[in-house]
């Protein structure tokens, strides 16, 4: 399952916590996992800050709209 944030202009703690739960059902309901694209680096550092880049797939890393 892909999820475009490329429009996510403030993220936050309770952006983490809802990716966070849209991958937990992802992974539950359809056995798939979550791919984030277009993430700003913000969110990528909360990410890395809380420990769930692991569990979700960041695409393109280097450029926002891959």
């Amino acid at each position: 399952m892909r999820c475009d944030l490329s429009g996510v202009v403030h993220p936050d703690l309770a952006t983490v916590e809802d990716i966070a739960r849209l991958s937990l059902t992802a992974r539950r309901t359809t056995a798939c996992a979550l791919r984030l694209r277009g993430t700003p680096p913000e969110l990528r550092a909360l990410l890395g800050l809380v420990g769930l880049v692991g569990l979700v797939g960041l695409v393109g890393l280097g450029d926002s709209q891959a």
